[in-house]
Formats: C-alpha cells, sequence, structure tokens
C-alpha cells in the first residue's frame, strides 16, 4: 500500500507526524549515577564495578571540589594513586560520600579464579 500525500503544485507534501514529547513533572524523582571499572574483564583475575547513585549532584561535587582546592588536587581521583601522603585526602573524599545525602553506592566484584563472569555469561562483548 502506497502512502498517501498531498499535492502541492509538483511537489509532493507527506502528511506531518507530530510527536508530542513525554515530560515529567518537575518535582518528579530522578537521579545521577557515576558508573567505573577496574581490570579487564577478559584477562585480569580480579574485575570491578562500581556505582555511585546521587539525588542532586551538587550535594556531592561542591564539597569534593572545595577539597580539592584546599589539597591543589586537580586530577582524576584514582584509587591506585593512594599513597601514603595521600591517604588523608582520600579518606576526606571517603567521608564527603558517606556524609552527602541521597547517595548509595554499590559495586560488583569478580574473581575470576571463584567465579569466571566470562565463562558464566559468554564472551566479554556479550
Amino acid at each position: 500500500m502506497r502512502p498517501r500525500y498531498a499535492r502541492l503544485g509538483h511537489f509532493r507534501v507527506w502528511p506531518t507526524i507530530v510527536v508530542v514529547p513525554k515530560v515529567l513533572p518537575a518535582n518528579h524523582p530522578t537521579a545521577v549515577a557515576f558508573l567505573d571499572e577496574t581490570g579487564a574483564i577478559a584477562s585480569d583475575r580480579i574485575f570491578a564495578v562500581g556505582c555511585l547513585k546521587v539525588v542532586e549532584p551538587a550535594d556531592l561535587l561542591r564539597p569534593v571540589q572545595k577539597l580539592r582546592d584546599r589539597r591543589h588536587w586537580y586530577d582524576e581521583i584514582h584509587w591506585v594513586d593512594a599513597t601514603r601522603e595521600w591517604v588523608p585526602f582520600y579518606k576526606e573524599v571517603i567521608d564527603i560520600v558517606r556524609g552527602a545525602p541521597g547517595v548509595r553506592f554499590s559495586c560488583f566484584v569478580a574473581d575470576r579464579q571463584t567465579a569466571d563472569p566470562v565463562s558464566r555469561f559468554g564472551s566479554p562483548w556479550a
């Protein structure tokens, strides 16, 4: 069946389809999630994925930025960089996360010698 269209001079005019996006109400609960992994699932013995869910990102980001400014730390915060000298900084980051309202942390850690997720779920690309 051919689509219907109107003729306007020598141009064909297709019917206009109006898509009205659905908009959440202003008071609908939302959150932001920060997700990161460590290790290579296909080759490293330990592989982990962490998720930090934040209801209001500013409640977490502002205090962390103040800490960064106070300590002059402007690189990414990587736990592999936690040396003895920087342990107090990392402890403060943990305290900020723990004290921020509406923050939840969860993680998945796999030891491939105990329960290999690749063999269980198939290819690391699946």
